[in-house]
């Protein structure tokens, strides 16, 4: 998963601040410079480039879970290294779990505490100075230091994702809602808002229950709480979920928020994850025909295929079909299949044949990265994207 920025500096702008916050800082880490503020709600390590033209290039990369991000993350800062390029390296929420394969090599590299980096630690690096500086700390850290005056840098690391299919809203997926101020996972109705403004008409949400068994937004309780600084028992209740704004300022929804949402947004398309009961859900969705529901279980994916709901099946179902997977498919009428892209080399022959099965209104979700993905589906007719803008994932459909 990235996050994408690049942004004029004005002469004006001339002191740089960075704050990490490990896991259990609970807040949100940041870059600024002058009064140009970039908050970083995604795990892992945040790379910051800066050029001659003053301006900066971002990028977060999940050296938490994700192997190949953090495979990039340590190629990244080998270019780096050789180009005598100026940069600074933070860490957000956790950090180091995918990173301890690489220990030796940013050991080598002169990165002795990023190379023993621990969990949900603090960190942050930067060689804006005459000698490096490289920090840990078990909360938080918060670094000032002036603009660098002297910088011969005119390479750009990060490419902006392209796509021929920018402008076909069919195509691609708000995920959480969609980001909103560079700001992911607020499943919040400003986020609905704001990317159906930008041309979205498909919407996933996360849904969880409350104490009291209410279906709201939200990917997880305890993200919820890192989102609100709530610090009571959880779950909570209807009530207490619905008197918490997301980061202070964005608005969550409960089952009644929502539906007025989609009531309010005829050709607005729901796609829901986390929940696995189809029928409960369904039975207090606005209108059944409108939604997609990503599920965990056989059993949920049969009693949504009794129920006639539209359903994708997740990884872990798929892998604990016996017999022909395909069939059972087809007989279920599960519409798509969602898995990372890591499943995918293991089962090639399964996923060749799903491709095939596209002009049948098979779809296939892929959770990652559209431009590293894409080529492994060269039968493909079509694409969707899971959007936070930049991209996080997609949606493959054959579209008539």
């Amino acid at each position: 998963m990235d996050l994408l920025q690049e942004i004029a500096l004005t002469q004006q702008e001339d002191f740089i601040r960075v704050v990490s916050n490990s896991y259990n800082a609970k807040s949100q880490s940041s870059f600024s410079i002058g009064e140009n503020t970039v908050k970083i709600s995604q795990r892992g390590l945040t790379v910051v480039v800066l050029n001659t033209h003053k301006k900066y290039e971002l990028k977060t990369f999940d050296t938490y879970g994700n192997a190949v991000e953090t495979d990039e993350f340590v190629t990244l800062l080998k270019e780096l290294k050789k180009n005598n390029v100026q940069y600074i390296i933070f860490a957000h929420d956790s950090a180091h779990k995918a990173l301890e394969a690489f220990s030796d090599k940013l050991e080598d590299m002169g990165f002795s505490e990023l190379s023993n980096l621990e969990n949900r630690e603090a960190y942050i690096f930067h060689n804006l100075q005459e000698e490096p500086i490289e920090k840990t700390d078990d909360l938080s850290i918060a670094v000032d230091m002036a603009y660098p005056k002297n910088i011969s840098n005119n390479t750009t690391y990060f490419s902006k994702p392209t796509s021929e299919y920018l402008k076909d809203n069919d195509r691609f997926i708000a995920h959480a809602g969609g980001s909103i101020d560079n700001l992911k996972y607020t499943n919040s109705k400003e986020a609905l808002d704001f990317n159906y403004k930008k041309g979205f008409r498909l919407f996933e949400l996360d849904i969880s229950e409350t104490k009291d068994g209410h279906f709201v937004a939200t990917h997880d309780w305890k993200h919820w709480a890192t989102q609100t600084n709530y610090k009571g028992e959880l779950p909570v209740t209807r009530a207490e979920f619905l008197s918490h704004k997301i980061y202070g300022k964005y608005t969550p929804m409960a089952m009644d928020d929502i539906n007025t949402w989609f009531k309010e947004h005829l050709d607005a398309i729901l796609i829901t994850d986390k929940v696995n009961k189809p029928t409960a859900f369904s039975k207090q969705f606005v209108n059944k025909e409108r939604v997609l529901m990503e599920l965990f279980t056989l059993e949920a994916v049969e009693e949504a295929s009794k129920a006639d709901i539209g359903t994708l099946i997740s990884a872990l179902p798929l892998s604990k079909i016996k017999g022909d997977k395909l069939e059972y498919l087809k007989k279920h009428n599960v519409a798509g299949v969602a898995v990372p892209r890591a499943n995918i080399p293991a089962q090639k022959a399964l996923f060749d044949i799903l491709g095939e099965m596209v002009s049948r209104s098979m779809y296939i979700k892929l959770m990652w990265n559209l431009a590293r993905t894409k080529n492994m589906f060269w039968k493909m007719k079509s694409v969707w994207c899971t959007a936070c803008t930049p991209m996080i994932g997609f949606l493959i459909q054959n579209k008539k």
